[in-house]
């Protein structure tokens, strides 16, 4: 036991009064006979026996009443295993919630506000000398920030507190708990506590898998935790959990749908939710949802843009208790040129040209250019939409790196083999392409019961490829009752062996794949079993030959299509940029123009933009003319905002290490001076011995009153 105003147990020398007057009043009586009253002998000794006993009492529940008041003026505390040292510096770590979620409102106000108000209640309990850690969950686990510092001048955390305002940025709170843990072991002061203030939601206490993957640092038994809940109001809020467009070619005048989830984080069913599409700013759809509470629905919308060029689009919800989840931004980019580089020898290019300038309404969109293996440099790859390869031999090795590098930053690749293309050697060159194993180039022999060719099977016809290709009848084409589509005659094919992350689109009869698709990096490939030429088959010359080309140039620039979209608070890396001396600007959503300095990134330059608080769409412009956008999202989970229940808070600190016993939590910031100073220092008793003294003083008060009436 430790007492917190020990010189006030000097006082302890007055219970010593009622025994000095108890002694004092004591007096011999002198014994004379009186044999008229000697029958009353017996009675008095019993009446002067109980009296006695009562005096003795007295003086007992009296030296008590005084004891009793001095211990507790003296402020007497039970310690504990966890309690520190009253006269210890200390470390602490105030961890305050500043997402969005927090701009909410109940009774007392703003959530935000309150978590300010009691984080100044916090700081109030510190005495200069103590190290203390002010840190925004918006800066946790952000890259290129360094880790927060601490301060001991009171003033200066007050004014840090005070001019904190709310964000866009979601994070976690087991990050938060991680950074603390490792700001507090560098301390060695000998009391460690860390004080949480947030509205608890459930999209805060749902774990970081990046972050679950280190944890190095852990609490120490010796750390004291303190959760300060904010908000106890029940809100209604619906947000946007995704937005997704379903892997289609997109372009102008066509269809495409725009898939969408909505979540509803209130208890209360919502009938005919308002949902609204917006293209360049003009309402395109509008659709009413019921979403049950608890529940996220999904639903499609199907959109027609009427434009090439850049595209903004955004998902608006009818307003709710909270609005910064409302609005879900997107952007497209419908090209007005696709820049098509086809790489071979005029043999070997000749029906690919021909293809594609086929058909007017499309080739009016393309820009096709030529050149050989060896004019293939980085400058021209990166002004090109999409490469086709004819006939990839050993001699093109040197410049497999270049294209891989084009292709993992969005570009499109279509592999077509030939005469040249030899397994062994295509395999250990186009290695850094990821392309699926070429096993043997298989020639089909004939013979008296079989044909002298192969041709095509069965065709994933979902894939966007075909999509709208074919009339309806024609659906039954390869593998069905019927074969409607005149299909090429294949006597010669490279058979590549489909690997885990390659898509076979269209397979032959004999089993092999006739067109195969691959993702590298942001980019797509589709790499040909045939040549397009007349060497191994008549596919050039099928009706085949023409659309497949031009839905696969078109397939292809979709990685450039859908542009970036990210989260508020984290960076942007930008698309290659084409020149190292352009002038590269990042437009915010205000108009405002922020430069961008390019880094060097292998044979590419790039850049990182990281001034990604606003949500919106930003616009990318090289000396001043727009060639990329990129959008910027609130975090779904910060739609989370039902309060998370105390398994899944535990869940979460068992997590980073923190044992239960350590963790007190302050529902009422008022109290938290009281309690901190309890946690620290042990559990006050003076309230206790208090109400005991009353009530000796009570049985004092009854006890004497009798004595009187008895003496009388």
């Amino acid at each position: 036991m430790t007492f917190l105003n020990p010189f006030v147990l000097f006082g302890l020398a007055a219970a010593a009064i009622p025994i000095i007057l108890h002694l004092i009043h004591l007096r011999k009586l002198r014994t004379i006979e009186f044999s008229t009253l000697s029958f009353l002998k017996e009675l008095q000794k019993t009446k002067i026996r109980r009296l006695k006993l009562r005096q003795l009492l007295l003086l007992i529940l009296r030296t008590l009443l005084i004891l009793l008041i001095v211990l507790a003026f003296a402020r007497p505390t039970l310690k504990g295993r966890l309690v520190g040292d009253s006269r210890a510096l200390t470390t602490a770590v105030v961890l305050l919630d500043d997402s969005y979620s927090m701009t909410a409102s109940d009774d007392q106000g703003e959530y935000f506000r309150q978590a300010r108000d009691a984080a100044l209640k916090i700081v109030s309990i510190f005495n200069e000398g103590d190290e203390v850690y002010v840190v925004p969950l918006s800066g946790v686990g952000k890259e290129g920030v360094p880790e927060p510092a601490s301060y001991r001048d009171m003033a200066v955390i007050r004014s840090i507190v005070k001019d904190l305002q709310t964000t866009s940025i979601h994070r976690h709170l087991e990050d938060g708990l991680l950074l603390a843990a490792r700001l507090l072991s560098r301390s060695r002061n000998f009391n460690k506590e860390v004080y949480v203030i947030s509205d608890f939601q459930e999209g805060t206490v749902i774990p970081d898998r990046q972050a679950a993957k280190n944890r190095d640092e852990r609490f120490g038994s010796d750390v004291r935790i303190f959760f300060l809940p904010i908000g106890k109001r029940e809100l209604q809020n619906f947000g946007i959990e995704s937005v997704t467009i379903r892997n289609s070619i997109i372009e102008s005048n066509r269809p495409f749908t725009l898939n969408l989830a909505v979540g509803n984080f209130s208890p209360v069913d919502a009938r005919n939710h308002l949902i609204s599409i917006f293209l360049n700013g003009s309402r395109v759809a509008q659709k009413g949802l019921d979403i049950p509470g608890g529940q996220i629905v999904r639903s499609e919308f199907s959109l027609i843009p009427k434009t090439n060029g850049f595209l903004d689009g955004m998902v608006e919800l009818e307003d709710d208790d909270l609005l910064y989840d409302n609005r879900f931004y997107f952007s497209l980019h419908l090209p007005e040129q696709i820049r098509v580089l086809l790489v071979g020898s005029d043999a070997d290019t000749r029906f690919l040209s021909l293809a594609l300038t086929a058909r007017a309404e499309e080739s009016s969109i393309l820009k096709i250019g030529k050149t050989s293996y060896d004019g293939i440099t980085s400058t021209l790859l990166s002004g090109q939409d999409v490469v086709i390869l004819t006939d990839p031999s050993q001699e093109a090795a040197p410049i497999v790196e270049r294209i891989a590098s084009f292709v993992s930053n969005g570009g499109g690749l279509f592999l077509f083999p030939g005469p040249k293309t030899l397994p062994a050697a295509f395999n250990r060159a186009y290695a850094p392409l990821n392309a699926p194993q070429l096993n043997q180039v298989e020639t089909i022999a004939s013979g008296q019961e079989s044909v002298s060719f192969v041709q095509i099977e069965k065709a994933e016809l979902r894939h966007p490829l075909f999509e709208g290709m074919f009339e309806q009848k024609d659906r039954r084409m390869a593998g069905g009752e019927t074969r409607s589509l005149e299909t090429p005659h294949i006597r010669t094919l490279a058979r590549f062996v489909p690997s885990q992350t390659s898509l076979s689109i269209v397979a032959l009869s004999n089993g092999a794949p006739f067109l195969l698709e691959q993702r590298l990096g942001t980019g797509r490939m589709l790499i040909a079993s045939i040549p397009a030429t007349l060497e191994w088959s008549d596919f050039p010359l099928k009706g085949l030959f023409v659309p497949l080309i031009h839905r696969s140039v078109s397939y292809l620039t979709q990685e450039q299509v859908q542009q970036q979209s990210a989260f508020t608070g984290d960076p942007v890396k930008l698309k290659p940029i084409s020149s190292q001396r352009a002038r590269v600007i990042v437009q915010t959503p205000q108009g405002i123009e922020a430069a961008v300095s390019p880094g060097l990134s292998g044979s590419s330059s790039s850049a990182v933009f990281s001034e990604t608080l606003q949500p919106g769409t930003y616009t990318v412009k090289e000396n001043s003319i727009p060639v990329a956008k990129f959008t910027l999202n609130v975090d779904p989970d910060e739609s989370k905002i039902s309060r998370a229940d105390q398994q899944s808070i535990r869940a979460m600190t068992e997590r980073v290490g923190i044992d239960e016993e350590t963790i007190t939590t302050i529902d009422q910031p008022a109290r938290a001076e009281r309690i901190v100073l309890e946690s620290r220092f042990g559990m006050e008793l003076w309230k206790h011995l208090l109400i005991a003294a009353l009530v000796i003083a009570i049985a004092e008060m009854i006890i004497a009153r009798d004595s009187r009436s008895d003496a009388s």
